[in-house]
């Protein structure tokens, strides 16, 4: 996105130096910096609302989390769950990811969370616990299985007998009050 302003502040400099060159020929030196000057604005409140937009990414009162930080140090052998997870449970979380939702597709009240659209119990004979989030959706709350990433929020619950099961348990669980 940062392309069009760039390459607007670049013509409009290129031709500001061309009508330098070739004054008697060329007109619209007001025009070229007007271009600039918009260029520059339009870059700043477009890179303002993207920040702006990564900065909301995540609902208020809500921890971002990724799969990536709920593996287990792979150095560390005795550690089962990252202390960094361990400090988010009873917590509201976030975390993105995909839906595997078994038999039922439409008005989902409990799924999987799977990092990759690849990640199944039919595809991979060793999947680990933790790329596997057990949802439980709160209240009156439903979604429906689709093939994008989607996310969700809601209390982190561990469990620790499973997590001491590096294949086919489910260490983590969310109870949903947030999907998108």
């Amino acid at each position: 996105m940062a392309a069009v302003p760039v390459a607007g502040i670049g013509l409009g400099w290129f031709a500001k130096q061309r009508i330098r060159e070739l004054p008697g020929e060329l007109t619209g030196k007001g025009l070229a910096w007007t271009g600039i000057t918009l260029s520059l604005v339009l870059g700043a409140i477009g890179g303002g609302g993207l920040a702006g937009y990564e900065m909301r990414e995540v609902p208020w009162g809500y921890t971002k989390v990724t799969f990536a930080d709920l593996a287990p140090d792979e150095d560390n052998p005795k550690e089962v769950i990252p202390p960094d997870i361990v400090d988010l449970e009873e917590k509201q979380v976030f975390i993105k990811g995909y839906i595997y939702p078994g038999r039922q597709s439409i008005g989902l009240k409990r799924f999987i969370l799977v990092p990759t659209l690849g990640h199944c119990s039919f595809c991979s004979r060793k999947l680990k616990s933790t790329e596997m989030i057990a949802a439980e959706m709160q209240g009156d709350l439903t979604t429906n299985y689709k093939r994008r990433i989607t996310a969700i929020g809601g209390t982190l619950r561990i469990d620790r007998a499973e997590a001491a099961k590096p294949f086919g348990g489910f260490p983590y669980k969310i109870e949903v009050d947030y999907v998108r």
